[in-house]
């Protein structure tokens, strides 16, 4: 028994030796008992939220997995001048923020988004097409996201996409009062953007008018609109959850194919920074839909 017991007192000497070790060699991207890096699971954060909408989405992007299928990378990064990528992915269901902050943070390097990658089915992914829109891990709310700064942006197309009605959904924030140009989402001539004066925000197709809405700025928001596409149903507005109507909007029907994420002018924090982005074609979320998806989207965003 003694020998015994002294056998099992030498193991747990052991393992408790190599757990210390363990700890103090820990690299930067590994996870050690009671510690959690940013970007891993946060308790009380929702499911994806994709996940409870049964149409399908024709494209999206975001700083998590918006759809449990989906098994690719948030984004691919890119570093100047040195010209090297990389391609973070998440970590349940949370962006690996970890490999991004090593990636992004060695000495005299900026780092910006070189392609958005589309979580939806179709794999319309979009790369960065003009200017240079950056990663930042802390912005406001000390979240990761695109900060569009000087005019810079992301395009893709052309995709396959429908004229008429249309949903539009994205996460994002505008500091300050900062000039037309600021846009999150656009599908063709379809878009939702902050313009001026100070927080005001409109919804236009381009085509048969728009509509202004209020919305604050220095803040975040979870917004989504719905164009019906024949100038009839009302076009809905869901505005961090609260919803109204609006007039109704025929669609792009000049040029439907393309998808811009992240526009913007400004410097600092009146930068327009962005989380994730949605598009739905040729389909108008229902009105339950719109209220479970900026649900989960506030309680993720933190709005």
């Amino acid at each position: 028994m003694r020998w015994c017991a002294l056998f099992l007192a030498l193991l747990l000497g052991l393992a408790i030796a190599g757990l210390a070790d363990a700890r103090m060699h820990a690299g930067p991207n590994m996870l050690t008992a009671g510690h959690r890096l940013k970007g891993t699971t946060i308790p009380g954060m929702p499911a994806p939220p994709l996940d409870a909408i049964a149409t399908p989405v024709k494209a999206a992007y975001g700083f998590r997995k918006l759809r449990t299928a989906y098994a690719g990378a948030a984004m691919r990064l890119q570093r100047f001048p040195l010209g090297d990528v990389v391609s973070p992915g998440f970590i349940n269901n949370q962006y690996d923020e970890a490999t991004a902050r090593t990636f992004c943070t060695l000495a005299g390097q900026t780092c910006i988004i070189e392609t958005w990658y589309d979580q939806g089915p179709n794999g319309y992914h979009v790369p960065r097409s003009g200017g240079a829109p950056l990663l930042r891990l802390d912005c406001k709310g000390n979240r990761p996201c695109s900060i569009s700064n000087g005019g810079a942006y992301n395009a893709g197309g052309p995709f396959p996409m429908a004229a008429g009605k249309s949903t539009l959904n994205f996460i994002g924030y505008r500091g300050g009062n900062i000039a037309n140009g600021c846009g999150y989402v656009i599908k063709g001539a379809n878009q939702i953007t902050p313009t001026t004066p100070a927080n005001t925000w409109f919804v236009t197709d381009y085509t048969s008018g728009s509509f202004n809405f209020t919305a604050a700025d220095d803040a975040w928001h979870a917004i989504t609109a719905t164009i019906g596409g024949d100038g009839i149903i009302p076009s809905m507005l869901n505005l961090d959850g609260v919803e109204t109507s609006n007039p109704p909007l025929y669609g792009d029907a000049v040029n439907p194919n393309n998808i811009i994420i992240a526009v913007g002018n400004g410097t600092g924090d009146t930068i327009c920074q962005e989380m994730e982005a949605l598009i739905w074609d040729n389909y108008v979320l229902s009105p339950a839909e719109r209220a479970a998806l900026a649900i989960n989207q506030r309680t993720w965003g933190g709005i």
